[in-house]
C-alpha cells in the first residue's frame, strides 16, 4: 500500500506544481473541466508508465439530455477502463476527479473499495476538488475493470474531454451522445488527435447524434520541454453550445455580480489614496498599485466561489482575495472616485478552451481583471501582479479576447498585443582578465514581464536563497560566480529593476600557447536549448516574447594584442532577429548585441528549423575573442 500512498502524494504534488506556476498571474480555472483538465492531461487518471500495465479496453461516454428551455439540461458521464499487467504482476491507481458540482454517483472495481481524498493544493488555491481512486493489485494476464459514473450538476463546467492516458491504450472510445433536440445547439469537435485516433459522427438507433473518437495503440501522454499548456495542445474533444450567444454567457456571469454601491470603507479608502492625484489615470494607477501591494492572492474557487467575485468590502477587510475579488475591489474603488469601473472576463493564453467568439462558453475565461472607460477608451487594470508596471498588460492576457461589463449588455473586445520592444532588458558589463579568470562588473535593467517575474520570484524566496537565484539569473555559464549583488527598485510598480553584481568566470578564458580565447557570452540569461524531435508530439512554445540588448567591454591585458574578433552577425529567421557587432577601441574590445523574439511557437513541422535557429544563437553567443601575446 505504500506505493499507492506515494502515488497519491505524486498526484497532489503535480496539482500543486501546476497551480503554483500560475499563482501570481492567473486565477486557475474554477470550472472543474478546466481546472482538472490540466491535471488529467498530465496524470491522465492513472499512474503506470513503465509499459507493464496497459489499458486493454476503455470507453468514456457522455450522455446529454435537453432541458425544458431547449438547451442542455443534463450531462451524465460513465467511464469504464480495463487494466492488464502484461509482463509481470503490477500495481495501478485508477481514479477520477470530482467535486460537489460534479459528483461521482457510483464507482466500482472487483474486490476493491474506493478511496476518497481531497486534492487541494494546500497553498494558494482552494477548489473543492476531490479524487475517487482504486488501488489495484494486478495479476499478470488477469484484467480488472473499473467503472465510474458522474453527473455534472453545474452544466457550464462541462466542455473539454482529454483523449489521453499515461498508460498505453490498446483500444478505446471517447463519445458524446447528443439527442436530436440539441442537434442545432451542441457542437462537438476533436483537436490535435494522434495518427492512431479517428473522429466520427453517426446516428444511433434512437436518433441520437454520436460524436466519437476511437483510439488504437494510443501511446501514453507525456509532458514535453517547451510545450504549450496541455489543455490547448494535447488530444481532446471540445463540447460547446451551453450558451447560444455571448450575451447569454454574459448574462450568466453577470448574475453572480453584486452591483450595489461601494461600501463606505471602500469609498473612504479610495478617496484617501487618490487625494493627491491630478486626473483619472493617476487615480486608476494609485488604486491598482494599492490593491496589488496590499491584497494577498488566495484563490477560493470551489462551488459558487468559482463564479462569484467576493464583495469589495470583504476583500478589503480580509486583505486577501482571488483575481475576481481583487478586480471587484478595484472596480468599486474606481466607482467611488467617479470613474466608470467595470469587470472583465478573460482567458489566459493557452489555458482555456479558446476565444469567446468561437466557443461562447464558460471555459473561455479563467481570469478576471478590471477596466475603466475614459472618453470612450478602455484602460485595463489587473489586481494580482505585485510588480507590474503601471497599466502593464502581461503577455498571458495581451491580445486575448475579453468580455467587458456594460450593464445589461457587454462589450466583446481584444486587449492590445504584447509589445516586447517596449520592455527591453539591457545588460552591460566591463571586464578584465585576472590571470586565467574573467572578472568585471555587470548590470541588468529589467523591464516588463522580465522585471515582473524576477521580482515576484525573488521576493517569494527565503533570504538565503536569493543570492543563488540572482546567480542563476545573471549567468550564462555554470562556471560564473557573482558577489556584491544588488537589486534596486524604485517602487513595486516601477518600470525598471536594476540588478548589479561583480562577476568572476574561471572558464571564460582559455589559454592555448601564446593565445587566450576569451568568451564574453553577451546574451546573458539566454536559456533556450534545442529539443528532441524523436517522438515529439506537441509544438514548441517558449512563452513570453522578449527583447534584449547588450554591451560588453573587454580590457585587453598588457602584453596582448587582438588576434581575431568574431565576425559581425545578423540574426533573421522566423523566430528571432538581432545582431552581434565587435569593435576595437584603443585597448578595449566592445561587443554590442540585440535579440528579439519574433514568434514564440514552432509547429511540429518547423521544430527542426527552430532547433537550428537556437543553435545558431548559442554559437554566436559563445564565439571567442582571440588575444595573442606580444612575446
Amino acid at each position: 500500500m505504500d506505493c499507492f500512498l506515494t502515488l497519491f502524494t505524486t498526484l497532489h504534488t503535480i496539482k500543486k506544481h501546476i497551480f503554483v506556476n500560475y499563482q501570481v498571474i492567473t486565477m486557475k480555472p474554477p470550472r472543474i473541466f478546466l481546472l482538472l483538465s490540466a491535471v488529467l492531461f498530465i496524470c491522465c487518471r492513472m499512474s503506470a508508465s513503465d509499459g507493464n500495465v496497459v489499458i486493454s479496453r476503455m470507453t468514456e461516454t457522455y450522455t446529454l439530455k435537453a432541458g425544458k428551455n431547449g438547451r442542455l439540461g443534463e450531462v451524465r458521464a460513465v467511464t469504464s477502463r480495463t487494466y492488464e499487467a502484461r509482463r509481470a504482476d503490477g500495481r495501478v491507481l485508477a481514479y477520477e476527479f470530482y467535486s460537489s458540482e460534479t459528483p461521482i454517483t457510483k464507482a466500482t472495481a472487483p474486490g476493491v473499495k474506493p478511496v476518497y481524498k481531497s486534492m487541494e493544493s494546500g497553498n494558494m488555491f482552494f477548489t473543492g476538488s476531490r479524487i475517487c481512486a482504486f488501488p489495484l493489485e494486478l495479476k499478470k494476464g488477469k484484467p480488472v475493470t473499473v467503472r465510474f459514473e458522474k453527473n455534472y450538476e453545474a452544466l457550464e463546467q462541462f466542455g473539454t474531454i482529454p483523449v489521453a492516458e499515461t498508460a498505453f491504450v490498446l483500444q478505446g472510445r471517447y463519445e458524446v451522445i447528443v439527442p436530436q433536440a440539441l442537434a442545432g445547439v451542441i457542437a462537438v469537435e476533436a483537436c490535435d488527435l494522434p495518427a492512431t485516433a479517428s473522429f466520427t459522427t453517426s446516428t444511433d438507433k434512437n436518433g441520437n447524434i454520436v460524436y466519437a473518437v476511437d483510439v488504437t495503440d494510443l501511446p501514453p501522454f507525456e509532458d514535453e520541454d517547451y510545450a504549450a499548456p496541455a489543455i490547448s495542445t494535447a488530444p481532446r474533444m471540445i463540447v460547446s453550445g451551453m450558451f447560444p450567444t455571448i450575451s447569454d454567457l454574459y448574462a450568466f456571469n453577470r448574475s453572480h455580480i453584486d452591483d450595489s454601491e461601494p461600501e463606505p470603507e471602500v469609498a473612504e479608502l479610495a478617496r484617501s489614496i487618490t487625494a493627491s492625484c491630478g486626473d483619472d489615470l493617476g487615480r486608476i494607477d494609485a488604486i491598482a498599485s494599492w490593491v496589488r501591494q496590499n491584497i494577498r492572492y488566495v484563490g477560493i474557487e470551489h462551488g459558487d466561489y468559482g463564479k462569484r467575485p467576493d464583495s469589495a468590502g470583504n476583500v478589503l477587510a480580509k486583505r486577501f482575495g482571488d483575481c475576481k475579488g481583487s478586480a471587484n475591489l478595484i472596480r468599486q474603488m474606481m466607482r467611488a472616485c467617479g470613474i466608470d469601473g467595470r469587470l472583465v472576463w478573460i482567458g489566459t493564453r493557452g489555458d482555456v478552451v479558446g476565444p469567446f467568439s468561437r466557443y461562447k462558453g464558460f471555459g473561455c475565461a479563467n481570469h478576471m481583471i478590471a477596466a475603466a472607460v475614459i472618453n470612450d477608451s478602455i484602460v485595463y487594470v489587473g489586481g494580482t501582479l505585485s510588480f507590474a508596471p503601471r497599466r502593464f498588460i502581461p503577455y498571458h492576457i495581451a491580445g486575448q479576447e475579453a468580455i467587458v461589463e456594460a450593464g445589461d449588455s457587454c462589450l466583446l473586445t481584444t486587449l492590445p498585443p504584447y509589445d516586447a520592444d517596449r520592455y527591453v532588458t539591457e545588460t552591460t558589463g566591463r571586464f578584465a582578465i585576472d590571470g586565467k579568470c574573467l572578472t568585471g562588473d555587470i548590470a541588468m535593467k529589467l523591464r516588463g514581464h522580465d522585471r515582473m517575474m524576477f521580482e515576484n520570484t525573488i521576493t517569494s524566496l527565503n533570504t538565503n536563497k536569493r543570492t543563488s537565484f540572482c546567480q542563476v539569473y545573471l549567468a550564462q555559464t555554470k562556471s560564473a560566480t557573482y558577489t556584491d549583488i544588488t537589486n534596486s527598485t524604485d517602487a513595486p510598480d516601477a518600470d525598471v529593476t536594476l540588478l548589479t553584481a561583480r562577476e568572476s568566470d574561471s572558464k571564460a578564458v582559455v589559454p592555448a600557447g601564446s593565445k587566450l580565447y576569451v568568451s564574453l557570452h553577451p546574451l546573458r540569461n539566454w536559456l533556450l536549448t534545442p529539443v528532441d524531435t524523436d517522438g515529439r508530439r506537441r509544438p514548441v512554445s517558449t512563452g513570453t516574447p522578449y527583447s534584449m540588448s547588450t554591451s560588453m567591454t573587454l580590457e585587453i591585458p598588457e602584453g596582448y594584442a587582438v588576434g581575431r574578433l568574431p565576425e559581425d552577425t545578423d540574426i533573421d529567421n522566423a523566430w528571432f532577429n538581432g545582431s552581434m557587432r565587435y569593435r576595437r577601441e584603443g585597448n578595449t574590445v566592445t561587443v554590442t548585441g540585440t535579440l528579439r523574439g519574433v514568434a514564440t511557437e514552432a509547429s511540429l513541422a518547423d521544430i527542426a528549423a527552430w532547433n537550428e535557429a537556437v543553435k545558431e544563437i548559442s554559437r554566436v553567443n559563445n564565439d571567442a575573442i582571440i588575444l595573442i601575446s606580444d612575446n
